[in-house]
């Protein structure tokens, strides 16, 4: 048959691994004009990447900023590649820049 030779192979997503509980770190650094950082785990692990819009709180758009050195709850996410990145990010404490 004809399409059997179609030149483009369909793309399957890479499959994710998710840790369901929720670890904690320190805020490595964030960039708030990119909107990216990384977190370093407690238990002195690989940098975790975080993104802007896996940190909770803060609606249309206006979410706290992480800062360095500020403590953080999340939950891992490791991708095929074993990349490692922050979900459903909470930032601990009572001081948040909002952005």
């Amino acid at each position: 048959m004809w399409f059997n030779f179609w030149p483009f192979k369909q793309q399957t997503p890479a499959p994710l691994s998710v840790r369901n509980s929720r670890m904690e770190g320190t805020v490595k650094w964030f960039d708030t004009e990119r909107g990216f950082g990384f977190i370093v785990p407690e238990n002195d692990g690989r940098d975790v990447f975080l993104h802007i819009y896996d940190v909770r709180g803060g609606h249309n758009g206006n979410r706290p900023y992480p800062e360095q050195g500020q403590r953080v709850r999340y939950t891992l996410l490791v991708t095929a590649k074993d990349q490692h990145r922050a979900k459903d990010v909470e930032i601990q404490g009572s001081e948040r820049r909002r952005g």
